[in-house]
């Protein structure tokens, strides 16, 4: 009699509390096996904002998706900074909410400024934006949220010369390209080495107001936010969810010149059960 009780019991719990929130399965979207790269799953894009950029390409080689970028910093000035690369965006970005994928970096160079105190980096990214904090405008990216995981290096890097580190980074867009931000949150989730492939994602949960990040070996991260997260971001129809090869270098007039370069494979890309291709 007890027992039926004690059952009885935590089912009404149950119902007061209601369903808990599940979140979406990773399931596989592009592991590369084909000719060519997909029109139907990728749109090609390549971002510039005041880099010269002499290599940029993407490519199925071997089975893996191939990104190679080279950048030089601009020179009118020692201050502030530019980005650039090449990326594939997903061609139906606004129902991804969850990218993992696997890594594995060739050979990478980030070299800074003199003159100019920003550090330059040269990264792998899996992210995009998610969604806007106040009322969005299409096309501009105004207070629209951007999440990332990089596999990255930097200038200022005092690890050994093969060290990656795997960065979660969330920051809220100032001006309408992104290429002004105000940070969020920025989490080192470990290393990794050239030539190693390691595995990598990013989760939105939007009920608990976090983003999800994971690296092989390690545990979850959890990183939540105090932002209101109802509307959908101003960039959503362009760039909103992707993967890329992304420098970000100083700005500068002096020699040498500050360069960005990355040479990864890119495999075995999973999203969210609602964004299966």
């Amino acid at each position: 009699m007890k027992s039926v009780f004690l059952f009885g019991l935590v089912f009404f719990l149950a119902l007061l509390v209601g369903p808990a929130h599940a979140l979406e399965p990773f399931v596989p979207y592009d592991k590369f096996n084909t000719i060519f790269l997909d029109p139907d799953k990728w749109i090609g894009s390549e971002s510039n904002s005041g880099v010269s950029i002499l290599e940029n390409s993407r490519e199925n080689d071997l089975g893996h998706l191939h990104f190679r970028s080279r950048i030089y910093s601009g020179t009118a000035s020692d201050s502030g900074y530019a980005a650039g690369g090449t990326r594939l965006v997903f061609a139906e970005g606004d129902k991804v909410t969850a990218i993992k994928a696997k890594v594995q970096v060739f050979y990478v160079e980030a070299k800074g400024c003199a003159t100019n105190p920003q550090y330059a980096r040269a990264a792998v990214r899996l992210g995009g934006y998610f969604f806007n904090t106040g009322t969005p405008t299409p096309g501009n990216g105004v207070n629209d949220v951007l999440a990332s995981v990089s596999v990255q290096r930097r200038s200022d890097s005092t690890d050994k010369p093969q060290v990656l580190k795997v960065v979660a980074t969330i920051v809220i867009c100032g001006n309408a390209n992104c290429t002004v931000t105000s940070p969020v949150s920025s989490v080192d989730l470990g290393t990794t080495s050239i030539w190693s492939t390691v595995s990598v994602s990013i989760q939105w949960d939007k009920d608990n107001h976090q983003f999800i990040f994971t690296l092989d070996g390690h545990p979850k991260t959890y990183i939540p936010y105090n932002l209101s997260d109802t509307s959908p971001p101003g960039l959503q129809n362009s760039n909103s969810k992707r993967i890329e090869a992304q420098g970000l270098l100083p700005n500068c007039t002096g020699e040498p010149r500050p360069v960005a370069f990355i040479d990864a494979f890119l495999d075995d890309v999973y999203v969210n059960q609602g964004a299966a291709p």
